[in-house]
Order: C-alpha cells, then structure tokens, then sequence
C-alpha cells in the first residue's frame, strides 16, 4: 500500500473535480463514502446534503458526486473519500469505522504518519484532504503514476518528529524491524546490525542517521550527522518510506 502527498502544487488544490477529473475517476464506478467532512458548499442544498449526519459521512454515487460538483466545485478542508465498488450495499459499507482524516487522538491510527492503510475495508482506494493538502492511498501503481504526472511536487512521506518516530517503533513491530534509535552509550550491537537505519546520538550530542549496507563490515549507503533530533528523525522516516515503497 502507497500513500503520496500534494502540497505545493497548487494553492488550493482540494478542489475535488478537478482531482477526479485528473485521476480519471470521475466516471468510475464507485460508491463514494466521504467522512470527516469540514466543507462548505456554497448552495443551501449541498450544505444540508453534507451537514444531514451531522458532518460525520455522506454516500453518493460518481454520477452524483460529480454532478454535486460541476453545480459547486466547492473547497474541501477536510474530508476521506473512501472509493468503494457498487456491489457493497449502504448497510454493508456503514458496518464498518468511518475513515477520518483530523478527528484522531493518542492511540489511534495517524494518517499523515503511520504506515499508509485503506481505513475502510471494502474501498480500493482513498482520498485525503486536509487542508491545502492532497493525499492519494492505493496499491494501484498506475493510479499512483497518474498523480504524480498530475501533482509533480509531490512527496512519498510527510513530516514526523523525533518524539513521534519513536512512538511509532514502540507501537508497530513493522518498524522497529527497521529503524533503532540509541545513544552511543547504551546501544545494543545486535539491534544495530539487524536494523537497516540507525539513529544514534553521539559523544557530541549529534544525532547521525545510517542507512546500513552491511554493519559488521562498516559499510553503508549514507550516513549523515544532524543538530537537530526532528530533522534526523524526518530524514530517517524518509529513507524508510522510500524503501517501504520499493520494496
């Protein structure tokens, strides 16, 4: 699964007709499942449409959202669109958690910073607003090619602190297999050599970051010293999502 950000394409580019029309999904044949709504349409009858379950979701047709839009192509602050196919009735798609997009907490799935998911079961893809930002999460490598033709200035990860990262390798063994955090006075060697990027904090009190080739031979592909713990940590997060993705 890939998850692929826009910010800096456009200055407000979560305009969803234009993002269909871009992605060739405005003639899809999907029931569309938007959660988490921050919206506000300018005619009286799509404020009621979005507002009828107190903002918390909306189901419509592609017909019907497309139509929605080409009569109100209105800003979306924050919103899930969940793409899912036809087949599922309005019950089946309604069993499951709404997806969210700002209405998380401590402890819950993050998704501008965990490891990119569908949130809904039954849907093939989804779509991110929040705010000026774009996100796409899909394991179609198509449609992720397709965004980035659309969207140049896209980015494959988005920024977390250091604090956050090491949350994150506390919670999901899938990191933690990946990424090892330490100060050079209480590294575990063993942790070391089956990581593939190390965050360790040196005599000088630098945090330097190694993306490991080959430990017990000394050898690796980069290895950069920072002042700053988040930016290690942004960069780290950043070598693992790109190697997330290619592998």
């Amino acid at each position: 699964m890939k998850r692929i950000w826009s910010y800096n394409d456009f200055k407000y580019h979560t305009y969803m007709r234009s993002v269909l029309s871009n992605l060739h999904l405005d003639n899809s044949n999907y029931v569309w499942l938007i959660s988490d709504i921050d919206a506000y349409p300018m005619e009286q009858k799509y404020q009621r449409l979005l507002n009828q379950n107190d903002g918390a979701f909306v189901l419509l047709t592609t017909n019907e959202l497309v139509d929605m839009l080409d009569k109100d192509d209105f800003q979306w602050i924050f919103a899930v669109f969940s793409a899912i196919p036809s087949k599922y009735s309005k019950d089946e798609i309604l069993s499951s958690k709404l997806p969210y997009i700002q209405s998380f907490t401590t402890g819950q799935y993050n998704p501008y910073e965990d490891p990119p998911k569908l949130q809904h079961p039954y849907a093939e893809l989804e779509i991110l607003c929040s705010e000026s930002g774009l996100a796409l999460v899909s394991q179609d490598d198509k449609l992720i090619d397709t965004f980035r033709k659309c969207y140049p200035h896209y980015t494959d990860y988005f920024s977390i602190s250091y604090r956050s990262l090491i949350a994150f390798i506390n919670e999901y063994p899938q990191i933690a297999n990946k990424i090892y955090i330490c100060n050079f006075l209480n590294c575990d060697k063993n942790k070391i050599k089956n990581a593939e990027i190390t965050i360790i904090t040196n005599i000088f009190g630098k945090y330097v970051v190694t993306d490991w080739l080959d430990y017990e031979r000394g050898q690796y592909l980069e290895r950069i010293e920072f002042s700053d713990k988040d930016e290690a940590a942004e960069f780290t997060w950043k070598l693992f999502v790109k190697k997330m993705t290619l592998g």
